[in-house]
């Protein structure tokens, strides 16, 4: 198996810098470390910064409980679709986060559906 030594930049808010310990083996990258650059967020913090960027919230409480149990990230490709701006995450006026949870359901429901289904061939 051939292996090579790259050079990986990857994309963060501060300008990019290469990850020193990466490895090619084939066609993956085996990356050793990564510094993570972000801080970390409560999720009172979260909320905030979904209404500064255009969200609204019905009920604040459940909303945190929701972020608790499913999480910001794996809810952001939810409200992609509600965006107006995408580059700067901006919502389209009237965007609740009420409705970026009815598409989370409906995508987890189908997804049950689609695999029951191909279960019982």
């Amino acid at each position: 198996m051939k292996t090579e030594n790259v050079t990986i930049f990857a994309a963060t808010n501060s300008p990019r810098f290469p990850l020193n310990s990466a490895l090619r083996v084939g066609l993956f990258f085996i990356v050793m470390k990564v510094p993570f650059t972000k801080q970390i967020q409560t999720f009172k913090d979260q909320i905030a910064i979904l209404k500064q960027r255009g969200m609204s919230f019905g009920n604040e409480n459940e909303a945190e409980a929701w972020l608790k149990h499913v999480s910001y990230y794996r809810m952001s490709g939810y409200w992609y679709p509600l965006l107006a701006d995408r580059a700067n995450h901006i919502f389209k006026s009237g965007t609740t986060f009420e409705q970026a949870k009815i598409l989370y359901e409906f995508d987890n429901r189908l997804r049950q559906l689609i695999m029951r289904y191909i279960g019982q061939n």
